[in-house]
């Protein structure tokens, strides 16, 4: 990247660790170099040298520049590693560590594309592991059954395998799942620890995938890395959909690592546009592109992500492989390629600020990496949807490794619990005791292994006794919108809120202690389609009632209206509204917990946004119209872009603003002020410096101000001012490009 074109900004909703708030002093946020050094360790020392001769190069550069950089250590390299292999790697990290430990804006990326494929190099360390769960050979067939290896502990191979097939009650997929995540946690330990010695600051990261795959599991595999960073591709039209909810699945902050998708992006070549399904290979369309490239960010900022990494710079000049935001050779900027850069020079003018939020989701780890996971991961993504509908403000997550329930909590959705460990049980029950309000769906009666001989749990939770089974575990009709209990109970202490068509009891209230446990025998996320979906998320907003948890106040109350809000530091927000499904036309949408009542149009796909500072003064808008609570419109935009105040004033007093288009059109605003000489200056910036193109008069008529962006103008930028100070807001935008730390 250049000063021009920020292939990483942070937008960083959590700042936990020391190094993010130092880099931010340094200057060296706003920027990414990634180097993929190479695959595999560099062999000899010479081969070694020659390697970090060439880092020093990119070191310099990113130093000239105040640029992040980003080194890929061992990209590809499998964590299934043997002692020999990994002492090896670890050596390597150190060496580098030893080396570069003193680079400012250092990020150190251990591995993309993790692969963890059981070999016989970790037969040893599997039969450990299996030893240290079973004790005996007796007590691993027991558990394993009919799939039992012939082998006795001590000399059973470890061998890869699909997770994909494996039944519901197949424990040994669970173990197996189990072995890969501690291998990726040794793995990690390792080659940090050899870090470590030599540089004690700078933060480390790998990419995960989006979901788990082939033992590849961001929640189960993080520890001991700083930032949780997580791929994200899909196909197109169930992109943007999709995210919000994968996002949270990935969100670590309750664990102290900041989130975020560390890929992602599309193809747009027509090479891939001919109608055949390539998966997330199928080529979009300009306007699909677009739509990705300004929702995914908004998204990021709305649910507290730190940043985003697009997957790539550029086309490659020597093979077909067109992931670019510039085109190859001469580097010119694709379409989406400056709307990156103009949400990065918006949402760098934020300054987020973490807030420990009230409502969380509990993911059933135990539960999603056995057998059967697909379909339970699916249902524990559903979870995330409906409280993304239900708009719950700042939703959080936990998992249940190393489960701390923060002390903000107020509600806690557990959905599929089924087999939950007792630890986590344990917590979980006495912060029920202590005030606490759960929702828990379908069972909790099972241990790890898959038996149910955890009954009390039941009458614990959720004051009922186990009458019987419906079917077995979670055997649910997925398309069926009826109600599924998979189980029958009886009351003991619990109130039963309502019950099937043959008077068993389905919604079970339960007080323990100071709490309040809302138990569902029916695992309603397995099957919340179409018809039943408004009773469910009238369910999950019953528990947030009952918490006292409430919902960011929008009009209308829609469900496929995603709202979000992000705190900033001098106790101003940004507000986010996204239509997720995109299907109907413009509709306008009023904020209530604005710091003054607006209202905002949504239209297609495209999110709005509005950023308020502490005093309630409008100071960024992107969306078709915006008005007052009043009712006088304070925005109407063709330009699907947005309007910046550079002066720190409300738009209406701003005699200083920055236009974004995105698209030709007209743009209007509400100005209150007296203009003496307004002008509209086009231009760009070229090596970190503002480069005007041409200056036209200011239109202002009855009180509001006017720019007519034509073709040529659209995906530039607009500085708005009196003519008198345009050299000094172009040092403004000149500063917020390249020096973003100094922005108050």
């Amino acid at each position: 990247g250049t000063d021009d074109w920020s292939y990483v900004f942070t937008t960083a909703r959590e700042t936990p660790l020391q190094w993010l708030r130092d880099m931010r002093q340094r200057r060296d946020l706003g920027v990414l170099i990634y180097e993929n050094l190479q695959f595999g360790l560099p062999g000899s020392p010479a081969r070694q040298e020659e390697l970090f001769r060439k880092v020093d190069g990119i070191v310099q550069l990113a130093q000239a520049h105040d640029q992040v950089y980003f080194p890929g250590l061992l990209i590809g390299c499998n964590a299934a590693a043997g002692d020999a292999e990994l002492a090896a790697q670890r050596a390597y990290c150190e060496a580098f560590a030893r080396r570069y430990a003193d680079t400012p804006g250092l990020i150190y990326y251990l591995n993309g594309d993790y692969r963890c494929e059981l070999t016989d190099a970790v037969t040893p360390h599997w039969n450990e592991f299996l030893r240290q769960r079973y004790g005996s050979d007796t007590a691993l067939r027991k558990a394993w059954g009919a799939r039992s290896p012939a082998q006795p502990l001590g000399q059973i191979p470890a061998e890869d395998y699909r997770d994909w097939e494996q039944t519901w009650d197949d424990v040994s997929a669970y173990d197996r799942n189990c072995f890969r995540a501690w291998l990726i946690r040794r793995w990690n330990a390792h080659l940090i620890e050899g870090i470590r010695r030599f540089d004690a600051s700078h933060p480390t990261s790998a990419e995960f995938y989006q979901l788990p795959h082939s033992g590849v599991d961001l929640p189960a595999g993080i520890d001991g890395l700083d930032l949780a960073n997580f791929g994200y591709f899909e196909k197109p039209g169930a992109d943007l959909e999709a995210f919000p909810a994968l996002c949270k699945y990935n969100d670590q902050r309750a664990r102290g690592k900041s989130a975020g998708p560390g890929e992602y992006g599309v193809k747009t070549h027509p090479a891939w546009g001919d109608g055949r399904d390539y998966g997330y290979h199928t080529a979009r369309t300009r306007e699909q592109a677009m739509d990705l490239f300004v929702g995914l960010p908004h998204y990021a900022l709305g649910l507290g992500a730190s940043r985003v990494h697009n997957w790539c710079w550029k086309d490659d000049a020597h093979r077909v492989f067109p992931w670019g935001m510039v085109y190859p050779c001469d580097g010119t900027p694709k379409d989406i390629g400056r709307a990156h850069r103009n949400l990065s020079l918006l949402f760098r003018h934020f300054a987020p600020v973490y807030e420990t939020p009230w409502v969380y989701v509990l993911t059933p780890d135990s539960h999603r990496m056995g057998g059967a996971k697909w379909k339970v991961i699916e249902g524990v993504l559903t979870s995330f949807r409906l409280a993304l509908e239900a708009h719950v403000d700042n939703l959080g997550t936990l998992n249940e490794q190393g489960l701390s329930i923060p002390p903000t909590a107020k509600a806690i959705f557990y959905p599929l619990p089924f087999c939950p460990p007792d630890e986590a049980c344990a917590r979980l029950l006495q912060w029920v005791k202590d005030g606490g309000v759960l929702y828990l769906s379908g069972d909790i009666s099972f241990d790890e292994l898959r038996q149910r001989t955890r009954l009390e749990r039941l009458e614990q939770f959720c004051g009922v006794r186990f009458a019987g089974e419906n079917f077995d575990n979670i055997s649910v009709n997925p398309t069926n919108a009826a109600d599924q209990p998979c189980i029958r109970v009886e009351a003991a202490g619990g109130v039963a809120l309502e019950r099937t068509a043959a008077g068993a009891p389905l919604l079970i209230e339960h007080r323990p202690g100071r709490g309040r446990v809302f138990f569902t025998t029916d695992p309603i996320e397995l099957h919340s389609t179409g018809p039943r979906r408004a009773r469910d998320l009238a369910l999950y907003r019953r528990v947030l009632d009952a918490a006292g948890a409430r919902p960011l106040g929008i009009e209308p109350d829609d469900r496929r209206i995603h709202a979000m809000r992000t705190p900033l530091r001098d106790g101003g927000q940004v507000h986010i509204l996204v239509e997720h499904d995109g299907s109907r036309p413009a509709q306008p949408v009023r904020l209530r917990d604005a710091r003054e009542p607006l209202e905002l149009a949504l239209a297609g796909r495209r999110p709005s946004l509005v950023w308020q500072d502490k005093r309630g003064a409008v100071r960024a808008l992107e969306t078709p119209e915006a008005r007052a609570g009043d009712n006088t419109v304070l925005l109407t935009d063709e330009t699907r872009g947005a309007i910046l105040t550079l002066d720190g004033k409300d738009l209406r007093q701003s005699q200083a603003l920055l236009l974004m288009p995105l698209q030709p059109g007209k743009t209007s605003w509400l100005s209150r002020r007296q203009w003496a000489e307004p002008v509209i200056e086009t231009g760009e910036f070229h090596n970190g410096a503002w480069q005007a193109f041409e200056v036209q008069p200011g239109q202002i008529r009855q009180g509001r101000a006017e720019a007519q962006v034509s073709e040529a103008q659209a995906l530039s930028l607009l500085l708005v001012c009196e003519r008198r100070a345009l050299p000094r807001w172009r040092k403004a935008l000149e500063q917020a490009m390249t020096d973003p730390a100094s922005l108050p």
